[in-house]
């Protein structure tokens, strides 16, 4: 108690004095080094070990070497007391190499000592010997007398463990003279004991009972009771070998007063036994038999004690056990799921280098398809332009007029094969973009009546034009793309259409329905500023099924009558829907009321104020215009600047 109270004063003194402004003075943790030493003394082995893992980490951290290796070995032995020798041997170890890099002879020898303590708790005396004699030799270096007596009184304990008792002799007197002349009593008392258990194994039984005395005056003055009640069941053990029965009831009774006071049954029934023992011998057979009751009924209880002590085990090591099997069974599983997550992410992996070599793959084919579109479109609009002038030509023949009307078709299929190319591969390449623009709705509609109304008139069949009231004239849209849309479905109209009619109707939406609402629903971003402009063209041709529905907007899909048609590609609609969806609208298709099909589309549009030029047109709601325009400008490429001035004279083959 009294080293503790010092020790709370050394701690206060160091943690105000001059090392109060270090995280980790020196002197605090040598104090709270101390407190785990008499924590360990005391017997309270948990919170020893405890403080002292906390005291390793500090001494690892500030390099405090000398305490660092004391602070492991209070863990090793800590440990061992716990039941922990392999926990207990590892850090020992670690402590006698940290020892062994500063040549700290003392605290080698010390964890040496521990080391040997731990095989021998293992049952390793050969390693345990080793390394108390290693330990001896260092005190012996050192000059430690006290350390050196307890080395002997090791190895005096070893040998005779091992059952060399003349070796358990020679340490065990070498080691009692050293300690004559000490004050360690607890050191004499364990030397008498172990000297008197060897003299008994040389049935020396009257060296033995010197020893066994000695150490029992011993016992007295240090108040061990514990080792009193052994040494007087080993007097009495002795006393009866050699017939002195008072002798030996004497040492019996004192050893069981000493049990029952300590309430150590396991030495009680052991009195108790040796008493009837003696009481059989010296013929009185009442004692006998009721110290023999005595050693049965206190034995039955403590093999029933221990019996359930086993049950407990036992149940908790099923328990341990199923706890394991359930364990291992989830570690598989979790095994599996790794290896499951692995093998998806290796998949996954792969799918997106394969996405990646055929987006690469694609942006060479889309390159190849652009660049080859652009040449192969400027040298055949030359040749067109010239068929076109050498059509004018009055002296040509029947016959040659057909050829070129045959070359000029032929081109015209071919070019525009070549513009749908160019376009889905601009589409797909995501080079294509709304280019907006103020233009006049009016103007762009009387040119596609102007385009397709003479192959109306050829085909015998009506074009009609309808806008419905109200809509605007002037827009901020994509014109060029809006005008390919309706090209495009304009153009597949008349083409289906062998009789009757192709209609063309505009109206401009506020609230919207999309048609039909079962199949096709859109969710067009219109703000205040926008609102909604429905195209409609239908027309009486041979119309569409619905699997055939389901297919049109994909890239050269046909319907069975498109097949039937040669200067069919199957592109228009998929260039059409593209287009649309640029412009933030979508697009429908559905049978016509009057058979034939009708191409629905849908697209939101900012009024514009009219531009400087502009188309006069009288607007008659849902009634064909009445345009009032000439046609627009040529095209000013040079190829084409050519043929303008052989437009002025005869042509010439």
């Amino acid at each position: 108690m009294r080293a503790k109270v010092l020790n709370r004063q050394a701690y206060r003194l160091a943690t105000t004095g001059i090392f109060a402004g270090s995280p980790y003075p020196k002197g605090v943790v040598e104090v709270n080094l101390n407190f785990a030493e008499i924590s360990y003394r005391q017997g309270n082995f948990e919170t020893a070990l405890a403080q002292a893992v906390r005291i390793v980490e500090d001494c690892k951290n500030h390099g405090y070497t000398e305490m660092h290796c004391r602070s492991l070995a209070l863990v090793g032995i800590a440990a061992l007391r716990l039941g922990r020798a392999a926990d207990a041997l590892a850090h020992l170890l670690r402590a006698l190499e940290l020892s062994e890099q500063t040549a700290n002879l003392e605290c080698q020898a010390i964890v040496l000592n521990c080391i040997a303590i731990v095989h021998t708790n293992v049952g390793a005396h050969q390693k345990a010997l080793y390394y108390f004699h290693t330990c001896r030799q260092l005190y012996q270096r050192i000059g430690d007398t006290d350390g050196s007596a307890r080395a002997l009184l090791n190895l005096c304990m070893s040998y005779k463990d091992l059952g060399d008792y003349e070796s358990a002799l020679h340490y065990g007197l070498q080691s009692l003279a050293l300690l004559q002349n000490t004050c360690l009593i607890a050191d004499q008392l364990m030397a008498h004991v172990n000297l008197g258990n060897v003299w008994v194994a040389l049935h020396r039984n009257d060296k033995a009972i010197a020893h066994f005395q000695t150490a029992s005056n011993l016992a007295r003055l240090s108040n061990d009771k514990f080792t009193l009640g052994y040494l007087a069941l080993n007097l009495a053990r002795i006393y009866l070998t050699l017939g002195q029965f008072s002798s030996a009831e004497n040492n019996a009774h004192t050893a069981l007063i000493l049990a029952e006071t300590s309430k150590q049954q396991g030495a009680q029934f052991e009195a108790h036994e040796l008493l009837a023992t003696i009481y059989k011998a010296s013929h009185e057979f009442a004692r006998a038999l009721w110290h023999y009751e005595r050693f049965h009924a206190i034995k039955e209880e403590v093999f029933n004690r221990e019996a359930e002590k086993k049950y407990q085990l036992l149940e908790v090591q099923h328990q341990t056990k199923v706890a394991q099997k359930e364990a291992t069974i989830l570690q598989n599983k979790n095994q599996a799921l790794e290896a499951e997550i692995a093998e998806r992410k290796r998949i996954e992996q792969e799918l997106i280098v394969a996405k990646d070599a055929a987006e690469q793959a694609g942006k060479v084919k889309d390159d190849f398809l652009s660049l080859m579109s652009h040449e192969l479109r400027t040298p055949l609009n030359t040749m067109l332009g010239f068929a076109q002038l050498l059509a004018l030509d009055s002296t040509l023949k029947a016959g040659q007029r057909e050829h070129l009307a045959v070359i000029e078709q032929n081109g015209e299929h071919l070019l525009q094969l070549i513009n749908n190319i160019l376009a889905l591969t601009k589409a797909a390449a995501g080079k294509e973009s709304a280019q907006i623009s103020n233009f006049d709705l009016y103007l762009l509609l009387h040119e596609l009546k102007k385009m397709f109304s003479l192959k109306a008139t050829d085909k015998e069949i009506q074009l009609i034009f309808t806008i419905a009231a109200e809509t605007p004239q002037h827009l901020f849209s994509d014109k060029l793309k809006l005008r390919q849309i309706l090209i495009n479905l304009i153009g597949n109209a008349i083409k289906f259409t062998e009789q009757g009619v192709v209609r063309v109707a505009v109206r401009w939406l506020v609230d919207y329905e999309p048609y039909p609402p079962s199949e096709q629903l859109f969710d067009l971003a219109i703000d205040q500023q926008q609102r909604l402009l429905e195209f409609e063209v239908s027309d009486t041709g041979p119309g569409i099924t619905v699997q055939e529905r389901q297919q049109l907007f994909k890239k050269f899909a046909q319907g069975s009558a498109g097949k039937n048609i040669p200067e069919g590609t199957g592109l228009g609609l998929a260039i059409s829907q593209n287009y649309v969806h640029l412009l933030g609208g979508d697009i429908v298709v559905h049978p016509g009321s009057d058979g034939g099909a009708t191409v629905r589309f849908f697209i939101p549009y900012s009024v514009a104020e009219p531009a400087i030029q502009s188309l006069a047109a009288e607007k008659l709601p849902n009634q064909e215009l009445v345009y009032s325009a000439d046609t627009l400008p040529l095209e000013q490429r040079p190829t084409e600047r050519a043929i303008i001035p052989q437009h002025r004279g005869p042509p010439s083959f």
